[in-house]
């Protein structure tokens, strides 16, 4: 009985190795997620760096001035460049438009009548110009450009990339997630392995 005990238990350990083995080759992933409105402006969170951002489709012909004025007096920062890089490169266009459109159509927003994601930045010029980044639904990458465009232009497309900072929103890793439920069959099967051969 003890050695059909033992490989009961090296069976159990064995199948919650080859899972681990599994949840290894899953990567975690940057996520965005809808956020509630702030002071009116509809608005997504950056999980990974906890920024909440302005949604792309809360302005229609206004100059970048004007966004800033607005988005500025509820509480936002005009995201400089680097911001912006850094929530762009966690949103890949590798498969267009299948990410595009995850993106647009009920997180970020875009500009109105348009398959198009633009919004202006502060490219730290200190000139009239400011930088913008945008996308297409067939985009396979974001342009960034700076000194792109003049600031007291309205522009019925363009929006803004403003944020706020927040506690970040606790997601738990795939690998936890994954790992956690592996451990609990693993135990719940050595343990129905156990009563059946002590009823034996």
């Amino acid at each position: 009985m003890k050695n059909s005990i033992s490989k009961n238990i090296a069976r159990v350990f064995g199948d919650a190795i080859l899972g681990l083995g599994f949840i290894g080759t899953i990567p975690a992933q940057a996520a965005i997620i809808n956020h509630t409105d702030v002071n009116g402006l509809r608005t997504f969170q950056d999980v990974g760096t906890g920024l909440v951002w302005v949604d792309l489709d809360n302005f229609i012909s206004r100059s970048s001035i004007e966004m800033k004025t607005i988005v500025e007096a509820a509480g936002f920062t005009f995201a400089n460049k680097s911001s912006v890089q850094t929530l762009l490169g966690g949103l890949p266009l590798t498969n267009p438009p299948t990410e595009w459109n995850s993106y647009a159509t009920s997180i970020i927003g875009n500009s109105p009548g348009w398959p198009l994601m633009f919004g202006t930045y502060d490219d730290g010029d200190n000139n009239t110009s400011v930088g913008y980044a945008f996308s297409y639904n067939n985009s396979t990458q974001w342009t960034i450009g700076d000194n792109a465009y003049e600031q007291s232009n309205p522009n019925g497309l363009m929006n803004i990339f403003a944020y706020q900072s927040q506690s970040p929103t606790a997601v738990p890793e795939p690998f936890t997630i994954i790992g956690t439920l592996v451990g609990g069959s693993a135990a719940l099967r050595m343990r129905q392995k156990l009563k059946s051969d002590n009823k034996a």
